[in-house]
């Protein structure tokens, strides 16, 4: 019997690209970007799910659809709520990210970079929910951009 070839995308230049993208639209639309960056973000995730049920990894699928659809369709009745809850939930992926690499004892200074900007563009997001600058929007935007291009780096450089 053949074996199934799994499709398989370079997630993380996929992400870095996004990342990119939201920089510059942080940049562009400051403080309008949150609902757009809102509606994209369930695209995102509905289009990893679908990914996913491709690659048949069916519960990861289900989880993504549903966390997906929920943003689609309550996120822009709750902007403030899910400015609040993306800001968490990058903050936690940063600090994940940041705790394994510590835990690893990577000597590599460059690799940190990486986490340490996804920490600060969440807190920055989170302070943004009461403290409503442009400039604030300005600096997330260039974290966002700082972390795409690092990442596209890094993909490029595999």
């Amino acid at each position: 019997m053949a074996k199934k070839k799994q499709l398989k995308l370079p997630e993380g230049l996929i992400t870095s690209l996004f990342m990119v993208a939201l920089g510059i639209l942080f940049l562009i639309m400051k403080g309008g970007v949150i609902g757009l960056a809102v509606t994209i973000l369930g695209v995102a995730l509905l289009v990893s799910a679908v990914m996913d049920f491709l690659n048949k990894d069916i519960t990861t699928c289900i989880v993504k659809a549903i966390i997906g659809v929920c943003v689609l369709v309550f996120g822009h009745l709750f902007v403030d709520v899910a400015v609040i809850i993306v800001a968490a939930v990058v903050l936690v992926y940063g600090a994940l990210e940041l705790f394994e690499l510590i835990k690893a004892k990577k000597k590599d200074v460059a690799c940190y970079i990486k986490p340490v900007v996804i920490v600060v563009i969440a807190a920055a997001l989170l302070i943004s929910k009461w403290l409503v600058f442009d400039w604030l929007f300005i600096i997330i935007g260039v974290l966002f951009l700082v972390e795409g291009a690092l990442g596209v780096w890094n993909e490029l450089k595999k």
